[in-house]
């Protein structure tokens, strides 16, 4: 697809997306965000993606980058909308069951060198052995079960952007509303450069 008007400096075209995701403050999702995506949502500020394109990028690519880089502004399909609200969900359980899996991987662990410490004083101290080995048992079942929450969570969140990505692809009209959203755009149906 060809530029409607020709494109402008790095700085220029840095400004102008800048400008339109400010003059867009709601939009959850983003045109071109990366190279072979049309659209997706965005999971940081768009600040971060343009410092990144700034540090990252090659010199020759950022202007087109900026160019395209855009806030969707129209209305997504209501089961985009659902897809994305349980990805989000799936995805707060997952990093809350992994947080509690590495704590307990670090109780285990903690439990596990108190057992050690125990067992090399064995015969001076058998209460002291069987007490450690309880708590690391218990550790481990707790350790057991977060892992199982944490690869239960994964699995959702998995499930989740999978639909997410489902119903974005089968948005079959998306290159025609990007088209007519941002029309001054280089997208040709599989990359954004």
């Amino acid at each position: 697809m060809q530029l409607i008007t020709p494109l402008k400096s790095i700085s220029e075209e840095r400004a102008a997306c800048i400008a339109a995701f400010e003059a867009s403050p709601n939009s959850s999702f983003a045109w071109c965000c990366h190279h072979a995506i049309l659209i997706e949502p965005l999971t940081e500020s768009f600040m971060a993606r343009i410092k990144y394109i700034d540090t990252d990028k090659a010199e020759g690519e950022r202007a087109v980058r900026f160019r395209n880089f855009r806030p969707v502004r129209v209305e997504l399909p209501e089961k985009v909308k659902k897809a994305w609200d349980a990805y989000m969900k799936a995805s707060d359980a997952y990093e809350k069951a992994l947080d509690a899996y590495w704590k307990a991987e670090d109780a285990c662990w903690k439990a596990w060198d108190a057992y050690e410490k125990a067992d090399d004083a064995y015969v001076k101290a058998w209460d002291a052995c069987d007490k450690a080995w309880d708590a690391r048992v218990k550790a481990r079942d707790a350790y057991d079960k977060a892992e199982d929450a944490s690869d239960k969570a994964e699995y959702a969140r998995v499930k989740a952007e999978d639909a997410c990505d489902k119903a974005l692809s089968s948005w079959a009209k998306a290159s025609a509303v990007h088209d007519k959203d941002w029309p001054d755009n280089s997208w040709n149906g599989k990359e954004c450069i």
